[in-house]
């Protein structure tokens, strides 16, 4: 992907032309609608819980609400592989009470460089004790080629924050290397839920058994076996959420639920999990077929009124893996 908008036949230019000069004067009214009327999705982008971000998507625009641990300026953006090449960003701060927020693109490593066309909007901003709080929305294609263009898929976000305030919009300090990174995230993702479930729903709860993260690799996979319960009968999976406790957030990245051929499973491997596929027992490669899943920046999701995921029947799986990501770039000890 990237962040450049072809505009080189007369249909793009039109649009250019006429749509983004009517959604430029109705900034406001977008985002009145994303503070009021669709889901929120959360990540922390790094580590150490410091860079909280919320946002909300609606058919053209997107809100993002930025909590970070610092009193100076904040930094984040989009870019191709994570990194400044290509890269779109925002830079923000509050000084004497004012927010400020800069658009800038950059096209290498180095500094950026100030957008002409300044396309993201300040809804909310204030710094505390301990943390700016910044509200900004932005279309999802502002018809500028230095902007990259938000689409359904995952995107890779970066990040970064610095204690002090930047002397201008084009004279700032560098970030450092500690307090930057970069996350893949799903921006655009809003899923199809029913009003409400029907009575005779049944819960069934996957749970890792007693987890720590090991400090000598900074992403880690664990795999656990899981049996089906007995249903009674063919029934239908119509929706999965996550379950995270909260301060472990920064460090679950995805959750895959694997469907497994195998008939019967040994009680013993049903008791203990293991890093994925490293001296994993033939059983646990048996369950390749991906069944459900979860990732960064998602939510519950909930199948269509008419579809649903069988189980109980003569020829669903009876047992599950799931396949859980963890990532710990700084090492942290205890999670």
């Amino acid at each position: 992907m990237t962040p450049k908008v072809i505009r080189g036949d007369t249909l793009c230019t039109a649009l250019l032309l006429v749509t983004c000069a009517v959604t430029a004067t109705a900034q406001s009214a977008y985002a009145a609608d994303l503070f009021e009327a669709h889901d929120v999705m959360e990540a922390y982008l790094d580590g150490n819980g410091d860079y909280r971000l919320t946002w909300r998507v609606n058919d053209t625009a997107v809100l993002f609400v930025l909590e970070v641990r610092t009193r100076g300026y904040v930094g984040f953006g989009i870019s191709p592989k994570g990194d400044m090449k290509n890269a779109d960003i925002m830079i923000a701060w509050i000084a004497d009470g004012a927010v400020n927020v800069w658009d800038y693109y950059s096209y290498t490593e180095g500094r950026p460089k100030l957008d002409s066309h300044q396309d993201w909007r300040v809804q909310l901003g204030y710094e505390n004790e301990t943390h700016t709080v910044l509200a900004v929305s932005r279309l999802l294609n502002t018809c500028d080629e230095s902007d990259y263009v938000i689409t359904d898929g995952t995107l890779k976000v970066i990040w970064s924050f610095h204690q002090k305030d930047p002397r201008s919009a084009v004279d700032f300090f560098h970030h450092g290397y500690t307090n930057r990174g970069s996350k893949s995230l799903h921006l655009i993702g809003k899923s199809p839920s029913h009003e409400e479930l029907p009575r005779d729903t049944l819960t069934w709860e996957v749970r890792n058994n007693n987890i720590t993260i090991p400090t000598r690799d900074d992403t880690y996979y664990w795999c656990e076996l899981f049996k089906l319960p007995e249903f009674g009968g063919k029934r239908h999976i119509i929706k999965w959420e996550p379950i995270i406790t909260e301060r472990n957030l920064p460090y679950v990245h995805h959750v895959i639920v694997y469907a497994c051929t195998a008939r019967h499973v040994a009680s013993h491997l049903l008791d203990e999990g293991r890093q994925c596929y490293f001296n994993m027992p033939e059983t646990y490669w048996e369950c390749n077929e991906p069944y459900f899943g979860w990732a960064i920046g998602s939510g519950p999701f909930s199948l269509p009124k008419e579809v649903g995921l069988s189980v109980g029947g003569a020829g669903d799986p009876r047992y599950v893996m799931m396949e859980t990501h963890y990532d710990n770039p700084a090492f942290h000890r205890g999670f």
